[in-house]
């Protein structure tokens, strides 16, 4: 049976709405949440209807939101991203993740132009990105064998680095810090020697020191167009530009962003050609009529089984399975009023696998993105990026990243005679949070 508790609301006429049965002490349904999310979201549906109230570590209720005009309501001006900056201020606090209204319209104006099909070909990013992705195929051909999701971490940071203009012989302790530095993500609020907490504020430090070098030396630069010189150089269309601390922390967000998005993707991709080896054949034979890899975001049209695939893979594992807000003022969904002040959350991964909007949801049928579906939106495919006024600035990018790296993987096995083979005869079991992706299990490359 589900209980109820007394809501987290400035509110006090809020409603009430039972909490889903099964958490634990401290921790509530914190375990569920990481390895369990969609079942977790089934059966809180089934105990205690569309409303329910889900706690995600000490102090951290979620009214959950099945409804799917709760998607709508993301973009409604009632609702603020507080949550984010009060549970991971540390990771985020300075960018655009955490910014709202004016504030956020301006800096996001910014940050947006850069990671825009013509930025992204402006920056030459397929230049900054094939040879990396090269190179780790290259070296799952010579193994034979790959733990791909670790793989796919790291080089997914590398071309981060690159990106921003991190040079390859400090690469290795770039990794270190970075690795430190996201420790600020679970939000641990004890700040001791050895701590989460400030082990991470000292790598933040760290990264953002040396930085702030190469944003000033790239900046100075009118010729250079790279990425981190068009933020640091940018402008909205009033001309205003970002202040220097701006710059430095929406830059250092983007490490975390691009980063943590894509290698899950990259993972997953492997995973499911591995499993299906029908499409393993379509992509095979899509990318033979070409000679290289797209390198801006326009040669993807020349890849569409490739972009089926991309996009029925991020459909299953998005790397968002939610979007959380705050309710900042009265407001109601499907006739359900929203109590102030708490925290909702919106479980995307829920509505990707919804019936209402594809057929056999829960299988992988890239055949769908081929044909036409009235039933999708625009929205619904861009889903996977997030929604409302904070949908991913680096959409196009993770895009066309994702895409090239799929198209090398085809050529360069297909050339040396080999396929992805599961070594453990299934997909591999994923966590669903803080972002979606796969185990580390290994995958081979043989016959």
């Amino acid at each position: 049976m589900a209980t109820t508790m007394e809501q987290a609301a400035t509110d006090a006429k809020a409603v009430e709405y039972p909490t889903v049965g099964g958490g634990l002490p401290v921790i509530g349904h914190l375990w569920q949440l990481m390895y369990a999310y969609p079942e977790l979201l089934v059966r809180g549906e089934k105990e205690c209807g569309p409303l329910f109230w889900a706690i995600y570590g000490p102090g951290r209720p979620n009214l959950i939101c099945m409804m799917p005009e709760a998607v709508d309501a993301l973009e409604s001006t009632s609702i603020s991203n507080r949550c984010l900056s009060e549970q991971m201020g540390d990771l985020f606090n300075g960018t655009i993740g955490v910014m709202d209204g004016p504030e956020h319209m301006r800096v996001r104006a910014i940050m947006t132009k850069p990671f825009t099909p013509s930025g992204i070909t402006a920056a030459d990013f397929g230049k900054i990105s094939r040879p990396l992705l090269e190179q780790m195929v290259d070296r799952w051909i010579k193994d034979g064998h790959a733990k791909v999701y670790a793989d796919c971490r790291d080089v997914a940071l590398k071309v981060m680095f690159r990106m921003i203009g991190v040079k390859p012989d400090v690469f290795d302790i770039w990794r270190n810090k970075y690795i430190e530095y996201v420790k600020l993500l679970y939000g641990i609020p004890w700040d001791f020697p050895g701590s989460p907490k400030t082990v991470g504020l000292r790598a933040k430090d760290w990264i953002g020191v040396r930085l702030q070098k190469i944003i000033d030396t790239l900046a100075a630069d009118e010729n250079d167009n790279s990425f981190t010189a068009r933020i640091a150089r940018g402008a909205d269309e009033r001309g205003r530009r970002m202040s220097r601390e701006e710059v430095l922390d929406n830059l250092r967000g983007l490490l975390f962003a691009g980063h943590d998005t894509s290698s899950g993707v990259f993972g997953w991709m492997v995973f499911y050609l591995a499993k299906y080896p029908q499409w393993w054949d379509k992509l095979v034979e899509e990318v033979a009529g070409f000679d290289e890899p797209p390198m801006t975001p326009k040669d993807m049209a020349n890849f569409p089984v490739t972009e089926a695939l991309f996009r029925e893979v991020i459909r299953l594992n998005p790397p968002a399975t939610m979007a959380m807000r705050t309710i900042e003022s009265p407001i109601e969904v499907n006739g359900y009023p929203l109590p102030v002040g708490a925290t909702i959350n919106v479980p995307l991964i829920h509505h990707l696998r919804s019936p209402a909007k594809y057929d056999d949801p829960l299988s992988f049928r890239p055949e769908r993105w081929l044909e036409e579906d009235e039933r999708r939106t625009s929205a619904d495919v861009r889903m996977p990026f997030g929604f409302g006024p904070h949908f991913c600035v680096g959409y196009h990018m993770a895009w066309f990243e994702i895409i090239q790296f799929t198209v090398i993987l085809g050529k360069a096995l297909s050339a040396a005679g080999l396929r992805p083979h599961l070594v453990k005869n299934d997909l591999p079991k994923p966590v669903y949070f803080p972002l979606m992706h796969p185990k580390n299990d290994p995958v081979r490359f043989a016959p």
